[in-house]
This record gives C-alpha cells, structure tokens and sequence, in this order.
C-alpha cells in the first residue's frame, strides 16, 4: 500500500507564530499498521483517503492536544492563584 505523510509545523519565532503545511510522498509499498496523527505534527497515512482528510484528521489531532494543555496549564494557574503559605 502507498503511504504519504503530512505535516503540521510551527515557524517563525515565538510570537509571530506561523503555521506550515508539506506533504510528501514515500516511496515503496508499506503495511498499514493502523497508527494515527501524531501530537509531534505528523501522520503517515494511507495514500488513498486524500490529502485533504489526511490534513483535516492531524489538524484536529493536534488542536485537540493544544485544548487538553491549554485545560491543564489554566489549572496549574489557578492552583499557583490560590497557593498560600
């Protein structure tokens, strides 16, 4: 089976913040192990579901990862918030 892989990258500095899509086509045939996106910006994925889905299903992946850290780190802030000695 043909497998390609897309990523989703951070450029630029710190706060200018810019995102980047690049796809790439692997060579040879591959066995389909059934793993997904990556929280590391990646997925290789079946050549056949498009690179649109492919796109679409990392993108949500990694937005799904930034919401689950946003969520941990606004407690770790309220927590500091009500630290007392």
């Amino acid at each position: 089976m043909k497998f390609s892989t897309v990523y989703i990258r951070p450029v630029g500095i710190k706060k200018n913040r810019k995102w980047e899509v690049v796809f790439v086509d692997l060579p040879g045939d591959r066995k389909n192990k059934g793993t997904g996106p990556s929280s590391m910006g990646f997925y290789h994925y079946p050549r056949r579901i498009g690179k649109k889905k492919a796109f679409e299903a990392l993108k949500n992946h990694l937005i799904k990862c930034h919401e689950e850290e946003i969520s941990l780190l606004t407690k770790s802030l309220s927590d500091l918030k009500s630290l007392d000695m």
